[in-house]
């Protein structure tokens, strides 16, 4: 075995050592006497990191990817007990060294030493004052004020470093705001800016709240599509990261564009989903989210090194990184931290460590790219023949790979999945996509509707082999997009509506969600607009993280998730609240963690994605639980994030396993089936 294929050996249990570091797995290390013995030994070999673990050194000239090389420390495992993360999504590194995280699923702030120890928390799901509904962004202002994007409360709140609440304001002033788990935060020269995905623009208000005009919301030089990452230098200058194009642009604090680049792709300059971002010793560092690496530039755009690279098995880290979201470097310029949320952890490399970047003039990722799929672990079992989907799917499933901008579409008849076509790429044309996030198939399972965020529409796809043929990749029929909000007080008349979930009823009806009013629309097969159904908010004039949608077969139940409580919300068709069911703080198994994807099937059973818990759970249509099945890991039937869930024909599921890059396939009692690979090079047609 290669030394750069040593493999760490796993913490399941995010337990760290003793005080002293002499226990391993509950006992006295017998080998405490040879340790430095040992250390010696392993120091010829190993790079040793700030908590003593082992990590191997980067090879400067055989490492076949470019300047990948080790971090210094990672922490953190699955899980809500003292040191564990459940989907940590920002960072902040104090001049002293600590890293303050957000530990967004599990509703803290999290702050660790240089190394990793857990120094104190603070934070429980609520609404009050110094409680958080999923927080997703963190600053340090002057006086290493904490200030926090609390996204289900739509507000910020600032703190001490020790945890204690100063002050709050809420997000608002410029019509009806909904903060989504890609939104930033970033303090520049007492100004606290705001980046939210879903609403064009960069909000800026003083240390107090007090709101002042918005940069880039297109009333400007620059508009600015799907804000997700924002870095301020010394100067005042804005740094965003807009996900929705895949650019990089630099503003002045008036709102005049400065500069830009970047585009789609995984050569040096182009990204995939740019989120985090943080600007250190004059350089900007970017979190290239879908290409899985950071890059760094100068303050103007000029490409200087990367560093990262995808995992090689599912757990894998030590340097190589998994969709990071976030990014803080210290003030000397010297260390960085990471965010990665589907690996629940931080790592920490030390940028003033020796290591050697290479140029690199192609592709970061190779042309089939290099996800990791459990399936090629030889670790793992293989999983069993692929029973070919009854009913009216046929022989054929769909899922959307979100980083490569594709719908990709299998073959079931044979003992396995096998690619048959593929459509998409980053765009806003027909048949383009910009933030492609859920898919829907219609009762006749050759119709598909995928959720195209970035563009606030919804494209629909027939799959229609031409006579004698295989089939074709689906042909891209029209775009139910442009919607107009509906009328009623905070309405945005000047925009499009958002379009937030998707899903598609028996008889072939489209159902949408724009949570930001909220309200469901109603379209017939040929994307006619029949209906709009306003959600009554519970309580009155409470928001909400509204997300997930799915209908009843007799479409006179309309079952939407509220993040923010974690609950299953049930209305009919006047848009009242009926009932409802879930919640994070019961005992019992009706309990939701961090729902994430919803579907009715034609008996009316309802699925619940819990990505908190990295289940399924089924319940009959009043909302009784009936069986549960999923874990979390990488073998058949276990889960890594989940984000959706479709029904495919009558009698089978699919889960969009994301953290895994696959979609999983189950009967509607949670038999596994097969697994729909994503990364892959389907046949271009």
């Amino acid at each position: 075995m290669g030394l750069n294929e040593v493999r760490p050996p796993p913490r399941p249990d995010g337990a760290a050592e003793d005080g002293d570091g002499t226990r391993f797995c509950g006992m006295k290390d017998p080998l405490k006497i040879l340790r430095p013995v040992l250390a010696f030994l392993l120091a010829g070999l190993f790079g040793v990191t700030a908590e003593g673990q082992a990590t191997p050194r980067p090879r400067m000239g055989g490492e076949k990817r470019p300047n990948w090389f080790p971090s210094l420390a990672q922490f953190g495992a699955i899980g809500s007990s003292p040191g564990q993360f459940l989907g940590p999504r920002s960072v902040a590194l104090r001049s002293d060294g600590q890293i303050f995280v957000a530990d967004s699923g599990n509703h803290r702030i999290q702050v660790f030493t240089p190394k990793g120890r857990l120094l104190r928390a603070w934070g429980r799901p609520g609404s009050g004052a110094g409680e958080f509904l999923y927080p997703v962004g963190l600053a340090l202002g002057s006086g290493d004020e904490v200030f926090v994007l609390d996204a289900g409360n739509r507000r910020v709140q600032v703190f001490t470093p020790e945890g204690t609440f100063l002050r709050g304001w809420t997000i608002g002033g410029l019509g009806r705001v909904r903060l989504d788990l890609g939104a930033a935060i970033a303090f520049s020269r007492g100004r606290v800016l705001v980046a939210n995905p879903s609403v064009p623009g960069v909000r800026v208000f003083s240390q107090d709240g007090n709101a002042f005009p918005a940069l880039g919301d297109g009333g400007g030089a620059v508009a600015l599509q799907a804000p997700s990452g924002l870095a301020a230098d010394p100067e005042g200058n804005v740094y965003v990261a807009d996900a929705g194009d895949h650019r990089i642009r630099k503003i002045d604090v008036a709102g005049r564009l400065l500069a830009e680049w970047g585009d789609w792709g995984p050569h040096p300059g182009f990204f995939s989903s740019p989120r985090g971002l943080a600007f250190g010793r004059d350089r900007l560092f970017v979190c290239d989210s879908g290409n899985h690496r950071v890059q760094v530039f100068d303050p103007s755009g000029e490409f200087l090194s990367q560093w990262g690279g995808p995992l090689r098995w599912p757990g894998d880290g030590h340097g190589l990184l998994h969709s990071p979201s976030a990014i803080a470097v210290s003030p000397s310029g010297d260390r960085a931290v990471l965010c990665e949320p589907w690996e629940h952890r931080c790592q920490v490399f030390d940028l003033d460590a020796p290591h050697e970047f290479r140029p690199v003039s192609g592709s970061w990722l190779s042309p089939s790219s290099e996800h990791f799929h459990p399936a090629r672990d030889p670790g793992l079992p293989s999983p069993p023949p692929c029973a070919t989907a009854t009913g009216a799917a046929g022989d054929y499933a769909g899922i959307l790979d979100q980083d490569a901008s594709a719908l990709l579409v299998y073959d079931l008849a044979g003992r396995s999945p096998f690619p048959a076509a593929r459509i998409g790429r980053p765009g806003r044309r027909l048949a383009e996509f910009s933030l492609a996030s859920s898919l829907a198939l219609d009762g006749s399972g050759k119709r598909y509707y995928a959720l195209d965020a970035g563009n606030r529409r919804i494209q629909a796809f027939q799959l229609a082999p031409p006579p004698q043929e295989s089939p074709s990749a689906p042909a891209a029929l029209n775009a139910l997009g442009a919607l107009a909000p509906a009328a009623g007080p905070g309405a945005a008349p000047d925009r499009g509506a958002s379009v937030d979930a998707v899903c598609a009823d028996a008889r072939g009806n489209v159902w949408a969600l724009d949570a930001e009013e909220p309200v469901v629309f109603k379209f017939d097969p040929e994307g006619r607009r029949t209906a709009d159904f306003r959600l009554r908010r519970d309580p009155p004039g409470e928001g909400g993280l509204l997300a997930g949608l799915a209908v009843s077969p007799d479409g006179e139940r309309i079952y939407v998730l509220d993040q923010s409580r974690s609950r299953v919300l049930v209305y009919g068709e006047d848009g009242a609240l009926s009932f409802s069911w879930g919640g994070r703080a019961l005992a019992d198994e009706t309990s939701l963690q961090c729902p994430s994807g919803i579907a009715s099937d034609r008996s009316g059973f309802v699925y619940v994605v819990d990505s908190g818990t990295q289940e399924v759970k089924k319940f009959d249509p009043r909302g009784k639980f009936v069986r549960r099945w999923g874990a979390y890991g990488s073998r058949p039937g276990e889960f890594s994030c989940p984000q959706g869930i479709w029904l495919l024909g009558r009698d089978r599921l699919i889960v969009d396993d994301a953290g895994n890059y696959r979609g999983q396939v189950f009967t509607l009692e949670g038999a596994f089936v097969s697994q729909l690979p994503k990364g892959v090079s389907p046949i271009s047609r």
